[in-house]
């Protein structure tokens, strides 16, 4: 339906719902026959007389909570009127001023003679706008970052609180005098300025403009809590460590229920702890992660040795326990290793070092050899044959044996040894053969000069 500017129609006798167009060609578009069109309002035409609401004026702009505006949809004109517990005839005039506190019965009749009632209590109604304030926004950032992207639009619904957002406008702003006038509304999506940053909200209702709402919120930038880099720590068996979080935020949760800054643990595992900054009902948060291992003393288990050489000799240390452990030979150097080469005879001390501090066993060694001559003439100089360090291993079995394989003589490791005498006789100066059983079941064998 056309309608040239300033144009009234009357009588159009259509229902449904309708909108306002506007069509126009602007001064610069190339395409003479090209339009633009403006969409104003959308409106609904009913033959049916419906009281859609009514509230009073208890909003900014509005003459107060004493005066009562009806929403009615019908064929204008209406009459409007309070039939108890008072008589009052308003005429056209939708708004009733100055009623006393109480319920009434209004009664609308539209220009086709329809007629509607409804009962207020005019301590129940609303106000044409009702406005809600709403929670802070907030959004977390690095340290030193005081801007944020924020969506306005998602305090919508909290203003509204219940009521049909397709009734109401919202517009966002940056101080109150531009949310009193309409001015200048903000985008849905703002970077706030710094933080914190007041935006200041106005609701007006689409048809009923009589009155409108304010109200402000802030933008607030808050830093993620700096809780540093994860940790790796060890306790030693037994003992008790403290986990920790950096001070000065708002509430602590650990991965074990607990919400103190600390906690004390005894045993192995991932340990977290998140940190929160709370701003109302938003808050930042940063999680830190602790990883304990639990050490301990080693045990010594074995020490497995090859040795009779000169210098070629080694000891390889064989031990259990839940640490982790380096190794020595003079306390002072350690090693990763737990295998020593290159070693002559002579006796040794071992030293198993927990890395983390948690103590050091040892073991005393002895990496064997043999003589290879002795000379049993009574001058009082190797006098016996013996090998060289049995006496650390007082079960080491020695047998001698002649070229022919005559036993000679057996011993153990903590005798004197042979005297080179083999059934009173001494023996003459030869070369005699050893057998070696040591306690791991190996055998060594080899053999030596008797010299007279």
């Amino acid at each position: 339906i056309k309608i040239e500017n300033e144009q009234t129609i009357y009588n159009i006798f259509l229902i449904g719902t309708f909108r306002l167009i506007k069509s126009f060609q602007p001064f610069n578009n190339p395409n003479p026959g090209q339009r633009c069109y403006d969409i104003f309002a959308e409106f609904e035409i009913s033959n049916d007389l419906i009281i859609k609401g009514v509230y009073n004026l208890n909003c900014e702009g509005g003459s107060g909570p004493s005066d009562v505006l009806v929403d009615v949809v019908g064929v204008e004109p209406y009459q409007f009127s309070i039939v108890t517990p008072i008589t009052l005839d308003n005429g056209s005039n939708n708004i009733f001023t100055n009623l006393s506190p109480g319920s009434y019965t209004i009664k609308v009749e539209d220009a086709c003679g329809s007629i509607e009632q409804i009962t207020i209590n005019l301590e129940d109604i609303l106000p044409v706008v009702n406005i809600f304030t709403p929670s802070d926004l907030v959004r977390c950032s690095d340290i030193g970052n005081n801007q944020g992207l924020f969506d306005l639009s998602q305090q919508d619904a909290i203003l509204l609180g219940g009521q049909n957002p397709n009734n109401f406008t919202i517009t966002y702003h940056l101080t109150q005098g531009d949310a009193d006038s309409g001015n200048y509304p903000l985008p849905q999506s703002y970077e706030s300025l710094g933080s914190p940053q007041t935006i200041y909200v106005r609701v007006i209702h689409n048809t009923l403009n009589v009155c409108y709402e304010t109200t402000s919120f802030q933008l607030i930038v808050g830093p993620y809590p700096h809780l540093g880099p994860d940790e790796t720590i060890s306790v030693c068996d037994g003992d008790i460590a403290t986990l920790s979080a950096n001070p000065g935020y708002s509430s602590y949760l650990w991965s074990t229920g607990e919400t103190t800054r600390f906690i004390t643990i005894n045993s192995s595992g991932t340990y977290t702890v998140t940190a929160s900054e709370n701003y109302g009902d938003f808050y930042c948060d940063a999680t830190k992660t602790f990883t304990v291992y639990v050490s301990g003393l080693a045990t010594i288990e074995t020490l497995t040795l090859v040795d009779f050489a000169a210098v070629n000799n080694s000891i390889t240390v064989n031990v259990s326990g839940f640490g982790d452990y380096e190794y020595s030979l003079d306390g002072i150097n350690y090693q990763p290793e737990a295998n020593f080469d290159n070693l002559q005879t002579g006796e040794y001390t071992v030293y198993v070092r927990d890395k983390n501090g948690c103590g050091v066993v040892t073991e005393q060694v002895y990496l064997l050899n043999y003589m290879q001559f002795f000379t049993p003439n009574g001058d009082g100089t190797n006098e016996y044959w013996q090998i060289q360090g049995a006496q650390f291993e007082p079960n080491l079995e020695i047998s001698i044996f002649d070229r022919y394989g005559k036993m000679l003589s057996t011993f153990k490791g903590d005798d004197r040894g042979w005297d080179g005498i083999y059934n009173g006789q001494n023996m003459p100066t030869n070369d005699y053969w050893f057998v070696i059983k040591r306690g791991n079941g190996k055998e060594y064998k080899g053999h030596f000069t008797l010299k007279r």
